[in-house]
């Protein structure tokens, strides 16, 4: 049960409404990988007194703990997680030092999000007094406007909301200006979604368009340069900047509903986002390279409070309302809860083991029998999707949403078969002999600890680069005492010139590993010499 009495509403309505309404967190419970993953940034990150040592009151990590605690308290009510972030919050709702714009966006995110799930009165007056000083010191600096920090626009159109207070979104609007400068455009990689994250609220808040339009096409360009299907974090792709993209495609997807969004959510959730966390523990891991070894970071990086964010944002992608029907975006076991108000409840209940194998029994129970239209997000990446219910045999299209209207009835169940496809992706950067292997959603690694006839994971490979030949076989492996997940597949390779098998892992699980394997062609020519 909730430990906090109706949470406070926003007091100002959007001016936009989402066409993807998320399925609010306490409604639903996923299980599986997703369910696991949540479960391990709670119990692990969130709720370890010693991962919130360093937090200090005017430290960012404290906010973006907040807002990351706040949205699992959402799903979980875990009482122990109530008393982290009591503890959390009082360091953070006390004498205020002088508004900074570079670090007070996190503190205000934090109080605002705190502020949500209590109702905490402090918190909201602590928020206010933040966001005063903000005002107060953005008019002082006419002459030096462009030295604004992005990070304060989201979280201060936040406040806005739950106040109603015109300054905050008049300061908003100025600094949303300013930031359209050529001199800021310039900006690294989280200042530049810092300041995406910010437009899109005030498009969500105002309904101007100009706010909306930079942010589609700033979108599709960071997708392509910064964060293509096989990118590391690194020094500019922080989990920071991870979960930043993370939130700004989970806005996009609830503003147009478009099922490319969905398709970048599980493709960032299943690869990067797990492969930066220990699943063991929920911390984060400070160096995640494509080939090499993943290391842990120190609490004093900042870096869990960003990981467990991106984590906890996980159950707005999955199901939720999508116009007068429901929308399935990721898949996973769980169940959920759809109160329709004056048109009933209808319970989703799925049995899953997804992604190690594309099968899901999705039931369907209505408090009465009701129509609706129910989409499914059909995978860019397989070659088949399939949706039997009640006799009636339907075709899903790649990249597209499968809709299916029907009367539902207690006792429906929908069967769902998308094949996991197998392909190779060449290596994007100068070593144009390599290649990943991606099965359904999952971008996988040759792991060291799996493949001990091979000391030297770079001249390993596949016998064949064909579509044909890239056949995996699932593995019954005896995993070392420390391994995390039960994936794992057997492919025909070779090493150093002879036959070899090589046992595949997703890049997720692995911890000493390479990505990139050797092409057929490659690994010819170096037998040869």
């Amino acid at each position: 049960m909730p430990m906090f009495a109706d949470p406070p509403q926003p007091v100002i309505v959007n001016a936009v409404t989402d066409l993807y309404r998320p399925l609010p967190a306490d409604q639903e419970k996923l299980g599986g990988v997703l369910g696991e993953r949540i479960r391990a940034a709670r119990e692990g990150y969130l709720e370890n007194p010693a991962e919130r040592s360093l937090f200090g009151s005017a430290g960012s990590q404290a906010g973006r703990f907040l807002e990351a605690a706040a949205n699992a308290y959402d799903y979980s009510h875990d009482p122990n997680l109530k008393t982290a972030m009591d503890q959390v919050a009082k360091q953070v709702i006390s004498p205020q030092s002088p508004a900074d714009l570079s670090a007070d966006g996190d503190k205000l995110l934090g109080l605002v999000a705190y502020y949500r799930v209590t109702g905490n009165q402090g918190a909201l007056a602590s928020a206010r007094k933040v966001g005063d000083s903000l005002v107060d010191q953005w008019g002082k600096r006419v002459s030096t406007r462009n030295e604004a920090s992005a990070n304060v626009l989201a979280p201060m159109i936040y406040l806005y909301r739950y106040t109603g207070e015109s300054r905050y979104l008049d300061f908003c609007k100025s600094v949303a200006g300013v930031l359209h400068e050529p001199a800021v455009l310039d900006q690294h990689l989280e200042e530049k979604l810092f300041r995406l994250m910010g437009l899109i609220e005030l498009y969500r808040t105002t309904g101007d368009n100009a706010y909306y339009k930079p942010v589609v096409t700033t979108w599709a360009q960071l997708r392509s340069t910064s964060f293509p299907p096989l990118s590391p974090l690194t020094e500019e792709v922080t989990p920071c900047s991870l979960t930043l993209w993370i939130q700004l495609t989970l806005n996009l997807l609830r503003l147009t509903g478009q099922p490319q969004y969905g398709e970048e959510l599980e493709r960032l959730i299943y690869n990067q986002l797990f492969a930066a966390q220990d699943p063991k523990t929920g911390k984060s891991f400070a160096s995640v390279p494509m080939n090499g070894v993943k290391t842990i970071a120190s609490a004093a990086d900042g870096c869990g409070a960003n990981e467990a964010e991106g984590v906890n944002e996980i159950p707005h992608a999955v199901w939720g309302r999508y116009g007068r029907g429901l929308a399935i975006i990721l898949y996973s076991s769980g169940r959920a809860t759809f109160k329709l108000r004056r048109r009933g409840t209808i319970q989703l209940y799925a049995e899953a083991a997804y992604p190690s194998t594309g099968e899901i029994l999705l039931h369907v129970e209505p408090d009465h029998d009701i129509q609706f239209p129910l989409r499914l997000r059909v995978p860019e990446w397989t070659k088949s999707f399939v949706a039997d219910v009640d006799g009636t045999h339907l075709i899903g299209q790649r990249g597209e949403f499968l809709t299916i209207i029907r009367e539902w009835k207690r006792g429906d169940t929908l069967k769902i078969a998308m094949d996991m496809t197998v392909r190779a992706i060449r290596n994007p950067g100068p070593e144009a002999d390599e290649i990943a292997i991606q099965r359904g959603p999952q971008i996988l690694a040759l792991a060291k600890a799996l493949n001990p006839g091979i000391p030297e994971l770079a001249a390993a490979g596949p016998i064949s680069d064909e579509p044909a030949h890239l056949a995996l076989a699932p593995r019954d492996t005896k995993y070392p005492a420390n391994w995390s997940g039960d994936q794992s597949y057997a492919i025909r390779g070779q090493y150093q010139g002879k036959p070899m098998e090589l046992i595949l892992v997703p890049f997720a699980d692995a911890v000493n590993y390479r990505v990139f394997l050797k092409t057929a062609a490659a690994a010819s020519r170096a037998s040869d010499h």
